[in-house]
């Protein structure tokens, strides 16, 4: 399930970083700092374990991460309003 914001579905910025994430059940796939440092890295959660963030599951469950990450994909609609290259290029 997508959890939008005021921008697109799943795309937030702050003064501090620009962040993508998608939710399904009980994960909740992130990435941070996206044009701060280029890089499309995901971290997982496990909300229902840890609703705080604070264990990175990704080392340990590459096939939700993969899942998620073809979710964000298939979300993303570029636009020129919401313009995000470094996504766009994916």
């Amino acid at each position: 399930m997508m959890v939008p914001r005021c921008k697109p579905p799943g795309e937030t910025s702050a003064a501090r970083h620009e962040a993508r994430y998608y939710r399904e059940g009980g994960w909740k796939a992130l990435r941070l700092d996206i044009r701060k440092n280029g890089k499309l890295e995901t971290e997982l959660y496990n909300l229902a374990e840890d609703p705080g963030e604070t264990r990175n599951r990704a080392a340990e469950h590459p096939d939700i991460v993969a899942r998620l990450e073809g979710l964000m994909r298939e979300a993303r609609t570029p636009s020129e309003p919401f313009p995000f290259p470094e996504l766009d290029a994916e």
